[in-house]
Formats: structure tokens, C-alpha cells, sequence
């Protein structure tokens, strides 16, 4: 007897009771939709496949994200720290050191700001500084949850409040979001669509790929009030959109090709490890131990030998901005974040392991050729 019981995650569940003498047991599974809510119509074949590759990635715990953006993002949204670019044509150019680019056009802001030159620089400049810290960077890896459990087509629709709870925003005693938080967050998605941002990746035999792409190639957005005297940049600067339909770019999102069809092998994560944190405010936070590495990596690799650095332990705690006077924990520390180092395809291996104790002990990191599916073309089709 097969009765509906309860939620597995957001999926509705079945579950099937099977009782025989002496035996009881229950089997809980994902029911996948069958009607595509975005259109109203039944889901093709193919599509319900990929739904339910979706779900089995879910029950795990895993999260199809892009994997240049993972690898990059920590780069990507590093602070600007003062800088203020430099102007190329009709453009505010940021060639930042860790090797990355943000791009913002003047002729996608210009109707934001007033015939002043000078005030258009500075709000290109504003608008760049909008992509960079660690809660636009929890932003955006939501996002790409949000897009996930869509249906991996990187379009969805989400309200503010739904954003401003995940990123763990208190509402205050009325229930409700703050101003100043729902600015941030509508500042932040604005800054996510109109900054361009660049990347190059080492390929094989030396090669180098790249391009240059905002985050977000749209939103769509509704307000509770009327505002359409308003300008976009007047809407999301004061907080406004009350929900927002977002289509995170294709270059940004590798997942599917052009027909729709799904990649064979998605570079899945934890969904722990995009998940945001506690912290109400990032203002003056450090940055983690992987991200200082992340950076040190960014920036040695164009004098690593064979894709080699050979480095004392003390030289690497420096690196890694990891201060704790006993010996083990600082090592343990260390060696979580060259362990996720590896897993984001940024490190290929380090040794020896377990790693020295010694102040002068040797570490070898070697790093990766390249990223996943942006070296080669992915291969499309059902999964082996």
C-alpha cells in the first residue's frame, strides 16, 4: 500500500510501507515533477531524466555548479581594496593581480548616472566594489543552488525575503527585512549583471583560454509599489524588487548545451559548502585559510616549474594567514586547505602527507594542468 507522507527536501516523497511476518520496512523516495512549472506543459523524456539525475545528486547532498566559477570564485570576489581601474576607451578596467578582470562599460551605465564624467567613473567603480566580498560571494553560490534544484537550466525566480533568509539576515520584530539589507542584496545583483568578469585558464602545453562574461545575463524583476518613473538603478539601489527572475550567464554556467541537453558529467559539490554562513556582517573579515592559498597559487603560477612549488611549512602557514602557536592544529588547518584546494581542481596533489612538522620541512604542491570541462568541450548525453 503506497501512500503520500511528508517532504524530502522540497521534492514531495512516496512512501511505501512493505509489511510481511516479522519484517516492517519503509522506503521513502523523490517523486520528480512531471509538468514543467515554468510552462505549464508535461516534461519531455529526456528533460525527466535529467530531473531525476537532479534528485539523486540531491539525496547525496551534491550541487551541479560551474566549475571555472568555483575554482575562480574566491578570486573573482576578493575586495577591491582602493583600487580604482584604469579607463580603456569607453570602459573602467580592473587587471587585478590575482589575475582576474572586472570589466564595467560605460555605455550600460550612462543612463545612471548625470552628463558628469567623473560620476560615471565613480560608479563604475561602486558597481565593480559590488562584486567583490564575502557576502556577494555567498550570494552568488546560492544562486547557483537556487539553479540547481530548478532544474539546472539557470533560470529561476526567487522572492528578496527568500534570498535575505538564506544568506541568515534576522528579520526584525515585525517579521520583516530591513531596508539596508535588502539594498545590499538588490545592489549586489545589479553589480552581478552590469560587471563584466574575466578570467584565463592554463590549458594543455601552455595554452591559455579564457573570456570575459557578467555573472548574470539577466533579471527580471517586480516591486510591491508602483515605480515606473524609476529607473532600474533607482529600483535596485533603494531596495525595491520584491522578487527577481534571474538567468545566470551560459558562459558561467556550463551545465547544459544549447539543445538543453545536460552535460554527461556535472562538477558536483557539497551543498554544505555553499551554504552561507552565520555572520550578520563581513566588514573587516579575513579572509579563510583556503582563500590566502588560493591567492598565494593565483600568483605563483607563472613561476612554477613543470606546475611545481617547493615551499617550507612555516613559508606556507604565512601564505595561508594561519597564526595558531600549536604545531598539530596549524597543520591540520593547513592540510584542510590544501584538501579543498584539490577538490575545487585548483591543486593536483601535495605531498609528502602527512605533511612535516618541522618549520623547514619541504611541501611539493603541484598544481592543476587545467579546469575541468573548460580545457576540453563537454561531452553531452546521457550518463554512462
Amino acid at each position: 500500500m503506497a501512500d503520500k507522507a511528508g517532504e524530502l527536501g522540497d521534492t514531495e516523497a512516496m512512501v511505501l510501507a512493505v509489511d510481511t511476518p516479522g519484517v516492517s520496512v519503509t522506503i521513502t523516495a523523490p517523486v520528480t515533477p512531471l509538468i514543467d512549472p515554468e510552462t505549464g506543459l508535461p516534461f519531455s523524456p529526456e528533460e525527466l531524466e535529467v530531473r531525476r539525475r537532479i534528485e539523486e545528486d540531491r539525496a547525496r547532498g551534491e550541487v551541479a555548479i560551474d566549475p571555472v566559477y568555483y575554482a575562480s570564485a574566491d578570486f573573482i570576489h576578493e575586495p577591491l581594496h582602493d583600487e580604482r581601474g584604469t579607463i580603456v576607451e569607453d570602459a573602467l578596467i580592473f587587471n587585478r593581480a590575482n589575475k582576474t578582470r572586472l570589466v564595467v562599460n560605460f555605455g550600460d551605465i550612462e543612463q545612471l548616472a548625470e552628463d558628469d564624467r567623473s560620476e560615471l567613473e565613480n560608479l563604475a567603480i561602486t558597481i565593480a566594489g559590488r562584486v567583490g566580498g564575502a557576502k556577494t560571494a555567498e550570494l552568488m553560490k546560492h544562486l547557483y543552488v537556487l539553479a540547481n534544484d530548478a532544474g539546472r537550466t539557470g533560470r529561476f525566480t526567487v522572492s528578496i525575503n527568500a534570498l535575505l533568509d538564506a544568506l541568515k539576515y534576522k528579520r526584525d520584530d515585525r517579521g520583516i527585512h530591513r531596508s539596508k539589507p535588502r539594498q545590499f542584496v538588490s545592489q549586489a545583483l545589479f553589480a552581478l549583471l552590469l560587471t563584466q568578469v574575466g578570467v584565463n585558464v592554463t590549458g594543455r602545453e601552455g595554452s591559455t583560454r579564457g573570456f570575459v562574461a557578467p555573472l548574470l545575463s539577466g533579471i527580471e524583476y517586480q516591486t510591491a509599489e508602483r515605480a515606473t518613473e524609476l529607473t532600474p538603478q533607482e529600483i535596485f539601489g533603494k531596495g525595491l524588487p520584491e522578487s527577481v527572475t534571474i538567468q545566470i550567464n551560459p558562459l558561467w554556467y556550463r551545465l547544459r548545451d544549447a539543445q538543453g541537453r545536460m552535460v554527461n558529467n556535472p562538477f558536483l559539490v557539497s551543498r554544505a559548502l555553499l551554504t552561507p554562513s552565520d555572520a550578520q556582517s563581513y566588514r573587516g573579515r579575513r579572509r579563510t585559510s583556503e582563500q590566502a592559498l588560493a591567492a598565494y597559487l593565483g600568483e605563483s603560477r607563472p613561476y612554477a616549474v613543470d606546475r611545481r612549488i617547493i615551499v617550507t611549512r612555516d613559508a606556507l602557514l604565512r601564505h595561508a594567514t594561519i597564526t595558531d602557536r600549536n604545531r598539530a592544529n596549524a597543520t591540520k588547518t593547513l592540510a584542510r586547505a590544501l584538501d579543498r584546494l584539490s577538490a575545487r581542481g585548483i591543486l593536483a596533489s601535495y605531498d609528502p602527507r602527512p605533511l612535516p612538522l618541522e618549520p623547514k620541512g619541504l611541501i611539493t604542491l603541484v598544481l592543476a594542468d587545467a579546469l575541468p570541462l573548460f580545457d576540453e568541450e563537454p561531452v553531452i548525453g546521457a550518463r554512462a
